[in-house]
């Protein structure tokens, strides 16, 4: 009896599987083939929910439109441009500097390539 409720059981849940599956292969499918367009919207409301913060302010977020307005305004960075933001958050309790989102957590590099550097991260990230 027990055998035929683990064949049972395990038949309902390859189909359960198969079927979720099947589902997350399409949206799969889906985003990579509007990939370049999901990226741009993403880029879109990372700009709009930042634009209040320091950082956003000082690069001009509300005025971006573009990709081309993007790369136009802000600049490539390394961690030390962001350190200072970091330092502020960590030890001063300072909000609202990089991101408008709630920092849930600092990880923490292995500085192998000097001290330990801290990430803030959030849940949306």
């Amino acid at each position: 009896m027990a055998n035929l409720i683990d064949t049972g059981m395990r038949a309902i849940v390859h189909r359960v599987l198969k079927r979720q599956g099947s589902g997350l292969l399409k949206r799969f499918d889906f985003s990579t083939i509007r990939a370049v367009s999901i990226n741009k919207g993403l880029l879109e409301r990372l700009l709009r929910d930042n634009q209040d913060t320091e950082y956003g302010r000082k690069y001009h977020f509300s005025e971006i439109k573009s990709i081309d307005d993007y790369r136009k305004n802000v600049p490539m960075t390394t961690y030390a441009d962001y350190e200072g933001y970091i330092n502020r958050m960590t030890e001063d309790g300072e909000r609202n500097l990089l991101s408008s989102y709630p920092v849930v957590y600092y990880a923490s590099t292995s500085g192998t390539s000097g001290s330990p550097k801290k990430i803030p991260v959030t849940d949306r990230g």
